[in-house]
């Protein structure tokens, strides 16, 4: 069961730390030192267990996450078999696009093990980066090289077959 390791008064080195944690991330990267501060305060500190399942498959839950420690996996369901998709490590941020907007999962998202996370909400993050107005282009444009990473990555796999992955490709067209 998910647990909220923030207290009341969050200690400033783990204010400090979650400021790092979104400094890193790819999305929040450009943003300005002073809503990036908004953003680590109103995060905050998720610890999972074996088993918990992060977000569900088909879900809105509205929540970015960065892995501080342990594994997060992603399995896709279909016809009630769950296939594992990716294992997700510490330092990576996942599900940055639910806090853009309405985002139904793809995945499920499940801890193997413990696991401790920063949790970014919807709401909060509108609500924060509504404060600094450059901000928005700022993670349009974070977005677009990440787009544009993402098709590069897969043109250079060298288990990529253009005839028969070319469909994976043109994230960067959209």
């Amino acid at each position: 069961m998910e647990k909220d390791t923030n207290m009341n008064t969050q200690k400033s080195s783990g204010f400090q730390e979650d400021l790092e944690y979104l400094r890193h991330t790819p999305l929040l990267r450009r943003l300005d030192y002073e809503c990036l501060k908004l953003l680590a305060m109103v995060s905050r500190r998720i610890e999972f267990t074996a088993g918990d399942q992060v977000f569900v498959q088909g879900e809105d839950d509205g929540y970015a996450y960065f892995i501080i420690a342990g594994q997060l996996q992603a399995y896709y369901i279909k016809d009630g078999n769950n296939q594992l998709i990716r294992t997700y490590e510490p330092g990576q941020f996942i599900g940055s696009l639910a806090l853009l907007g309405k985002m139904p999962r793809i995945f499920t998202l499940q801890a193997p093990d413990n696991a401790e996370t920063l949790r970014l909400g919807r709401d909060e993050f509108q609500k924060a980066v509504e404060q600094f107005p450059s901000s928005f282009l700022k993670i349009i444009s974070c977005l677009t090289t990440e787009l544009l990473t993402w098709d590069r990555i897969l043109l250079e796999d060298k288990g990529f077959q253009i005839d028969k992955d070319f469909h994976a490709l043109g994230i960067s067209l959209l």
